[in-house]
């Protein structure tokens, strides 16, 4: 019995060893991804697609010489200062509305903590206001902060602009979900990306033969940066 269950675990730890895939000429290992079970088949191949994906953008940023500039930033912090001015402004109104309410001698006790715990919520992020100013007036903080961020967002646009295909709808805007793909085998015939099992290779795959959840229709597609539109015409995605 000794020996059978040295056996297995030299079996699963070699399983565990095993290379998958190759990113960019870096071996991919099975415990890298999650891969023990058939049932982390899934999450294994979406461990795999996000970390082939970033590699596949970061190329593609590189090449395309589309990473955020002195200017991309000047014009984000033109908008998060306005931003920041409105959200203050919501904020210092709802507390007014509450200490308005704490007032009432006939608040139910369940009432009141609600609301004691809500301005206490306010008056933290209030305290943190000075913080993040400080940080969206450095240049270094500014550009390890905003810098991948807005690199994203040039990055989806000009992936779409360049291979269109299909396009779905998330909360921080468009997503590029055909190009994306498109760059993905691009990246794979150039043998930068290489799935060795066949189980993952299809189940890596699949997501993309999947319609998004919410497919963008034609008129809806706008990879315009939501920084640059007129402010009341946007609901921006918080950072």
């Amino acid at each position: 019995m000794r020996w059978l269950a040295l056996a297995l675990l030299l079996a699963g730890a070699a399983a565990q060893a095993e290379e998958l895939a190759r990113i960019d000429d870096v071996p991919v290992l099975a415990r890298e991804i999650g891969l023990g079970e058939p049932a982390t088949l899934p999450a294994a191949a979406n461990a795999l697609r996000q970390r082939a994906m970033k590699s596949a953008l970061d190329w593609f940023v590189s090449r395309e010489k589309i990473a955020a500039t002195d200017a991309d930033l000047e014009a984000y912090a033109k908008w998060n200062e306005e931003f920041q001015r409105r959200n203050q402004e919501r904020r210092a109104q709802r507390l007014e509305q509450i200490e308005a309410a704490l007032r009432q001698p006939s608040l139910a006790s369940a009432q009141r903590e609600q609301l004691l715990r809500e301005r206490d919520t306010y008056r933290q992020a209030a305290r943190y206001d000075a913080q993040r100013e400080a940080a969206a007036r450095d240049p270094g903080s500014r550009r390890r902060v905003w810098g991948p961020w807005i690199t994203s967002f040039k990055a989806n646009r000009a992936l779409y602009e360049k291979y269109g295909g299909r396009v779905g709808l998330t909360k921080f805007g468009p997503e590029p979900i055909g190009a994306l793909e498109t760059l993905l085998r691009e990246r794979e015939k150039a043998g930068a990306l290489r799935i060795f099992d066949e189980a993952l290779a299809k189940e890596f795959w699949s997501w993309y033969a999947v319609q998004p959840r919410r497919p963008a229709k034609p008129e809806e597609i706008d990879f315009t940066y939501y920084w640059l539109k007129p402010f009341d015409d946007v609901h921006s995605p918080r950072r």
